[in-house]
């Protein structure tokens, strides 16, 4: 009587276990927390996100925080409640959002942070960009174009993990370039939210009281650059005198590129970064021993596997392109 209540259990265990490994791919539901909408570019990255998910036929259920942490967090418990195959998050907080992680973690649901890094927590994996390669890059573009000057550093926002890897690359490469002490760092700074306001109340400061040439501003996205721009010009500078960076595309900075105001910006594909975590969520419920990972990227506890896009330049010789 044991034997056959024991083999019936195998059989109906067997079952169960060959029908959850033969999923198919349309059965895939999967959950995408976002910190906020209010900015066009995370509304082009969930468009690009949905549309991959209708052609592979995948069930994406998109949840936007309007940038509040607390409710974040509790729109992780909904999902994870739901049992979704996998949960990616685009943190409104990096640090309070390793709760989330653990959450995920607990109900055995693989956890993808999209194009922000959740810190201190064992997160699976992480989809984005080589940001320490878009601060070289800035970098790079302005000490090939001057051999020496007064260059002021406006980075993003201190609490952003992207913005301090692109503040590392920019600083390696300002340590190599300025060996022989040829350039001025006249200032240097974080932006709070990475906003045109406070950057603009920043950058109005140092136009204000100093009064030399600026030769160079390596500012690290789209409203800083355009903040500085709009400074020069109410300070009676020509933007075209001074080299400015930026990060990411729009419209405004591209008639800024075009009028020789904002010098460049380094653009990030999002296409590739939408379509590739679709993918990569795809083969995380397949269970792939290839997932197409090509990196790791520090959260302070452990080294996250990483699928990492790569950037490029825009400026006027190839902005019509």
């Amino acid at each position: 009587m044991n034997i056959k209540v024991y083999s019936l259990l195998f059989v109906v265990i067997l079952g169960f276990t060959s029908c959850k490994s033969n999923k198919n791919s349309s059965d895939i539901t999967f959950g995408f927390l976002i910190h906020s909408l209010e900015k066009v570019r995370w509304n082009k990255d969930v468009a690009l996100i949905k549309q991959r998910s209708e052609e592979k036929g995948f069930h994406v259920i998109i949840k936007d925080a309007d940038g509040n942490a607390e409710v974040q967090i509790e729109q992780a418990k909904e999902l994870i409640e739901q049992n979704v195959d996998v949960l990616v998050i685009v943190a409104a907080n990096q640090n309070s959002a390793a709760q989330i992680v653990r959450l995920a973690n607990d109900s055995d649901i693989p956890i993808v942070a999209y194009d922000r890094l959740i810190q201190n927590c064992d997160l699976d994996y992480i989809v984005s960009f080589n940001y320490y390669k878009v601060g070289e890059m800035m970098a790079n573009y302005v000490f090939t174009r001057i051999n020496s000057g007064n260059i002021v550093f406006m980075y993003g926002d201190s609490n952003d993990a992207n913005a301090i890897m692109v503040k590392d690359g920019i600083e390696k490469v300002f340590v190599k370039e300025n060996a022989s002490g040829d350039y001025n760092l006249v200032y240097k700074n974080f932006i709070e939210g990475w906003s045109y306001d406070v950057a603009k109340y920043e950058f109005s400061k140092v136009a204000k009281y100093f009064t030399e040439p600026i030769d160079a501003v390596i500012s690290c996205n789209t409203p800083i650059a355009l903040a500085v721009v709009d400074v020069l010009k109410e300070n009676d500078r020509d933007p075209q005198n001074t080299i400015i960076t930026s990060q990411d595309f729009s419209d405004q900075l591209g008639v800024s590129i075009n009028n020789n105001e904002v010098s460049m910006t380094v653009d990030k594909p999002l296409k590739n970064l939408a379509f590739g975590l679709v993918d990569l969520v795809e083969k995380i419920h397949q269970g792939s021993k290839d997932k197409g990972l090509n990196g790791f990227v520090n959260n302070r506890k452990k080294e996250v596997e990483a699928l990492l896009f790569e950037p490029f330049i825009i400026d006027q010789k190839n902005i019509a392109d």
